[in-house]
C-alpha cells in the first residue's frame, strides 16, 4: 500500500455568483490565461480570449473534450454562465422528450435527466481540472425561500445560484459540493435605525465578496479566506502563483478590519491625546481607513459610514464643529452615544453632501489621501 503524505499540487474549481451587473464576467478574466465558454453570448464588449459560443449542450461537452485534449492552450477555463449552460441541457432534454417544458416529462424525469447531465459536465471538468487546468464557473443569483428542517424555526430568504433546485435536481448542492471556492458577489449595504427607530439602508456602492456560508447565502472556501474580502481578484490572487499551487498552501492575506470587530459598547469619554500619531502614508485598496488609527473607540455604525462613504474622522468633526455642536479638538469617539444615534447617523447624507463641498472649496483638506469624490 502506497502512502502519501503532505499537501498535493492542484489546480482550483472556482465559483462565482452575484447580483446583475456586479462584473462576474470581469473578475474571471483576470485568472491565469483565462479561455471563455460564453454560454450566454454576453462577453462581446470585453478583451479576452474566447471560443465560438456552444448552441447545444453536446457542443458545449465537445468544446470542454477538446481542452482536455489540449491542455496546454489555457490555464483556466470559463464557463460563463453555469445556469445558461443549464438552460442547454434542459433544452436538449425537451427535444428529446418532444415537449415543450421540462414539467411536460412525467414523474419528475426531466428535473434527473438534467441533473445527469449537469453531473457529465462537472465529470469532464474535473478531468481537465486533474491536468492542471484551473476552471471557473459563474451564475446569475436569485432569492429563495428556505425552510429549515427544524419545526421550531421559520423559512427565511436568502442567495444562492440561479440553478434548478428541486427534489429531482439539486443542481447549486452539486456545484457547491464539486467546487473548492464558492464565491457570492453583491454590493455591501449597512442599515441603521434614524431617530424614529426606522432602518435605513446606506451604501450599495461598495463591491465584495463573502467566502463563508452564512444564513443569507451560500459560499464557501478551503484557503482559510477572510469571511468578506474586497470583489477584486487581488484579494485571491496568492491561491494561484505557483508556490501557492505547488505548496497547496496559500497564505492568507491579513483580513480587513470590518465595523464587526468594532466594539459598540458605551464607552468613558477619552481625551485627545497631546501629540496625536502621526499617519504614514500608505497605500490601500480602500481610501481613507487608515484614518481611523486616531479614532480607537468609533461605533461600528460610525466605522461602516466612514467606509461605505470613504470619509475621514477628522472631515466629520468639521461639519460637527461647523454646525456649533462640539468643537473641532474633540475627536469623534468622544461624541455622546445620543448624539450619533439622533444627528449623525439619521442626517448621514446631508453630512456627506456638505464633506463634499468642503473638499470643493479646499483642496488641500485631503492631500495626505486622495479620494475619488
Amino acid at each position: 500500500m502506497q502512502l502519501i503524505k503532505g499537501k498535493i499540487k492542484t489546480a482550483i474549481k472556482t465559483i462565482i455568483y452575484g447580483v446583475e451587473g456586479i462584473g462576474k464576467s470581469t473578475f474571471a478574466a483576470q485568472f491565469p490565461d483565462p479561455v471563455f465558454i460564453d454560454t450566454e453570448g454576453s462577453t462581446s464588449h470585453m478583451d479576452i480570449t474566447r471560443i465560438p459560443t456552444p448552441k447545444s449542450f453536446s457542443e458545449l461537452l465537445e468544446d470542454i473534450d477538446y481542452f482536455i485534449r489540449h491542455p496546454s492552450e489555457l490555464s483556466t477555463l470559463v464557463i460563463d454562465t453555469a445556469d445558461w449552460a443549464e438552460k442547454l441541457a434542459i433544452k436538449k432534454i425537451c427535444d428529446k422528450n418532444s415537449v415543450d417544458g421540462i414539467e411536460g416529462i412525467p414523474y419528475g424525469r426531466g428535473y434527473m435527466y438534467v441533473f445527469e447531465d449537469m453531473g457529465r459536465m462537472l465529470n469532464k471538468l474535473q478531468e481537465l481540472c486533474d491536468k492542471g487546468v484551473n476552471i471557473v464557473l459563474t451564475s446569475h443569483a436569485t432569492i429563495r425561500t428556505f425552510t429549515p428542517p427544524e419545526s421550531d424555526q421559520n423559512a427565511y430568504d436568502r442567495w444562492e445560484m440561479k440553478l434548478l433546485a428541486s427534489k429531482n435536481c439539486d443542481s447549486p448542492r452539486m456545484l457547491k459540493e464539486w467546487a473548492d471556492l464558492v464565491l457570492f458577489a453583491n454590493w455591501k449595504t449597512i442599515t441603521v435605525k434614524d431617530a424614529n427607530k426606522k432602518t435605513k439602508a446606506h451604501g450599495g456602492t461598495e463591491r465584495v465578496m463573502y467566502t463563508q456560508h452564512r444564513v443569507a447565502w451560500d459560499a464557501k472556501n478551503r484557503f482559510d479566506l477572510p469571511e468578506e474580502l474586497p470583489f477584486s481578484f487581488s484579494a485571491i490572487a496568492h491561491l494561484f502563483t505557483e508556490d501557492a499551487r505547488s505548496q497547496n498552501a496559500p497564505k492568507t492575506p491579513p483580513p480587513k478590519v470590518e465595523a464587526d470587530n468594532v466594539s459598540t459598547e458605551e464607552r468613558e469619554p477619552v481625551n485627545p491625546p497631546e501629540n496625536p500619531p502621526v499617519l504614514e502614508n500608505k497605500t490601500t485598496s480602500a481610501p481613507g481607513y487608515e484614518a481611523f488609527e486616531d479614532e480607537p473607540h468609533l461605533p461600528s455604525e460610525l466605522v461602516s459610514l466612514f467606509k461605505v462613504s470613504e470619509v475621514h474622522a477628522h472631515e466629520l468633526r468639521l461639519v460637527v464643529t461647523e454646525k456649533g455642536f462640539f468643537p473641532n479638538d474633540m475627536m469623534a469617539s468622544d461624541y455622546p452615544r445620543e448624539f450619533i444615534d439622533e444627528w449623525v447617523i439619521p442626517c448621514w447624507d446631508k453630512i456627506l453632501g456638505r464633506i463634499k463641498e468642503l473638499r470643493l472649496e479646499n483642496p488641500f483638506l485631503n492631500s495626505d489621501v486622495q479620494l475619488p469624490f
